[in-house]
C-alpha cells in the first residue's frame, strides 16, 4: 500500500457495508480486505474466506468482549485510508455534490479523485516532498 488510490466504487447510500461486500465478492476473489468495525461479522468473514478466499480483516467492536489481535500493519493501512478519506472530504469537498444524475455524480467523483492523485504525483516527482501533503503541492 503506497497511499495512492488504485480502486474505488460507488454504491447507494442506503446499502450497508456487509451487503455491498456480498454484492462485489465475485470480483474481489483471492485478496485481503481491510475494513472498519462495520465489517466485524464472523459468519461473513468465514463465508468470504471459504467461498472466495477473501481474507477480511476488521477490528472487533469494544462491546463484544472478544480479543482479536488486529495486526499493526493493518492499523497503519486503515489510518492511511482514513487520512485519504479525510483529505478528499476536507480539501476536495467530495461529500458535497450537486449532481442531478448518477453519471454526473460519477463524473464529479472521478475528477476529484484524479485531481487528488495528480497532486500526490506532483509532490513526489516534481516537488520532491512527501506524497500526502497535498495542500503544499499547489504552492
Amino acid at each position: 500500500m503506497n497511499g495512492m488510490i488504485d480502486q474505488y466504487d460507488l454504491s447507494a447510500a442506503n446499502v450497508h457495508d456487509l451487503h455491498y461486500l456480498q454484492d462485489v465478492r465475485h470480483q474481489k476473489a483471492n485478496c485481503h480486505i481491510i475494513g472498519d468495525k462495520a465489517y466485524d461479522a464472523i459468519p461473513t468473514q468465514l463465508s468470504l474466506f471459504e467461498q472466495h478466499t477473501i481474507r477480511l480483516l476488521a477490528p472487533a467492536r469494544a462491546y463484544k468482549n472478544r480479543y482479536q489481535n488486529f495486526p499493526k500493519s493493518a492499523v497503519r493501512i486503515r489510518k492511511r485510508i482514513e487520512t485519504t478519506f479525510s483529505q478528499l472530504c476536507d480539501q476536495f469537498n467530495i461529500k458535497r455534490n450537486y449532481a442531478k444524475s448518477f453519471l454526473g455524480l460519477a463524473a464529479r467523483s472521478v475528477r476529484k479523485i484524479a485531481a487528488f492523485s495528480l497532486l500526490q504525483y506532483i509532490n513526489v516527482i516534481i516537488n520532491h516532498r512527501p506524497q500526502n501533503q497535498i495542500k503544499h503541492a499547489r504552492a
